[in-house]
């Protein structure tokens, strides 16, 4: 799986169709979406939706289920500030989305960094 900054995507798409060997082929999955969450609180704010992130190491990943919807979670960045990305189904995404991250005191050691549904 390759995710592409959604601003640029089809430039990104057009240059890596371009520079593809023979015989490999790009397959765009538009129905998909991802959900960046970041910061210190941010294995904590995703673990409580998807108890099986809390374990996640780093430059790891794990395909699973967020608040019931079949994903594939990434944990990257250096320790103190932990990014999860997780690519889903774009209207599963979008009814995750704003429960995702924390409120009150933990809410600025964890935050909704991005919601790509191009």
């Amino acid at each position: 799986m390759l995710i592409v900054n959604a601003a640029t995507k089809d430039a990104d798409y057009a240059h890596i169709a371009a520079h593809l060997p023979a015989g490999v082929r790009l397959i765009r999955a538009d129905h998909r979406a991802l959900i960046a969450v970041q910061g210190p609180a941010a294995v904590r704010a995703v673990g409580r939706h998807c108890p099986e992130a809390v374990g996640m190491l780093f430059m790891s990943a794990i395909t699973t289920r967020f608040d019931g919807i079949d994903c594939h979670i990434s944990r990257s960045a250096i320790p103190a500030k932990t990014a999860m990305r997780f690519p889903a189904r774009r209207r599963a995404c979008a009814r995750s989305w704003s429960g995702c991250c924390p409120s009150g005191r933990e809410a600025d050691r964890a935050w909704r960094a991005g919601f790509a549904a191009a």
